[in-house]
C-alpha cells in the first residue's frame, strides 16, 4: 500500500482551495490555513422558522500548520467571507497528511428585525419576603427573531382573557436565568419560560415565552 502524503504538495494538486483562519473556542488565539478544500455543502432549515433560519454543514480538508494545537470540537473555520463554520468532528488523516473537519454555520438569513433588550430582576428582602425591587440590563437591542406559537383564549373569565406564546430565535449564544425578561422595541414585556439548546453548539438557542398583556 502506498500513501499519498499531501502535505507539502496540496496547495499544487489540488484546486478550488481557499484560505481559512482557526478560531479558538477557548482563547482568542487564531491559526491561519493557506489552502483548504471544501468538499460538501448542503443547506438546510435550522428551526422552524420559514426558511429565516439556516444550517449550512461543510466538510474542509486542510493541511494543518506543524506545532500548532490540533483542531478541536467547538472551534470555528472563518471563511474568507467572514462565514462562521463551527467544528462538529475532526480527525487526521495521516496516510494523505491532512486534517479533515466536518462543520456547521448556523445563521438567520433574513428577518433577524427584532431587537429585544435582556433584563434580570434586583431582589430586595421586604419583612422576610423578597420581591422585586428594580431591573438591570444585563444586555441591549439584541437582534433576534420573534414569532408566535399559540394563543390560549380563557372563555370562562369575564371578560375573557388570552395568552400569547411565542418562540424567540437568537442568532448566537446567550445566557438566560429563569426569572429574566425580554423587552421589545416597543415596550412589550415577554416573561422567559424556557430556553432550550443553549449548550449546543449545532442549533441556534430558542426562548419560549409569555407576552405580557397590558
Amino acid at each position: 500500500m502506498i500513501d499519498l502524503d499531501l502535505t507539502d504538495d496540496f496547495a499544487t494538486v489540488v484546486d478550488f482551495l481557499e484560505p481559512l483562519t482557526l478560531a479558538r473556542n477557548d482563547s482568542p488565539s487564531t491559526t491561519a490555513i493557506a489552502a483548504a478544500r471544501r468538499y460538501t455543502f448542503t443547506t438546510t432549515e435550522a428551526a422552524p422558522s420559514a426558511g429565516a433560519a439556516t444550517a449550512a454543514d461543510a466538510l474542509w480538508r486542510f493541511v494543518f500548520p506543524a506545532g500548532d494545537a490540533k483542531p478541536t470540537l467547538g472551534d470555528v473555520l472563518v471563511d474568507g467571507l467572514g462565514h462562521r463554520w463551527t467544528i462538529l468532528a475532526s480527525k487526521q488523516l495521516e496516510a494523505v497528511g491532512l486534517w479533515e473537519c466536518e462543520t456547521r454555520e448556523l445563521r438567520i438569513a433574513y428577518g433577524l428585525s427584532d431587537r429585544v433588550d435582556v433584563e434580570r430582576a434586583v431582589w430586595v428582602d421586604n419583612e422576610g419576603e423578597l420581591e422585586i425591587e428594580s431591573w438591570t440590563y444585563i444586555a441591549t437591542a439584541v437582534p433576534v427573531r420573534i414569532q408566535p406559537v399559540e394563543t390560549l383564549v380563557d372563555r370562562t373569565a369575564t371578560p375573557p382573557t388570552s395568552t400569547t406564546r411565542l418562540e424567540i430565535l437568537f442568532g448566537g449564544a446567550i445566557e438566560l436565568e429563569p426569572e429574566d425578561r425580554l423587552v421589545g422595541e416597543d415596550g412589550t414585556v415577554y416573561w422567559l419560560e424556557k430556553l432550550e439548546q443553549a449548550e449546543r453548539i449545532d442549533v441556534l438557542p430558542v426562548a419560549t415565552v409569555v407576552r405580557e398583556e397590558g
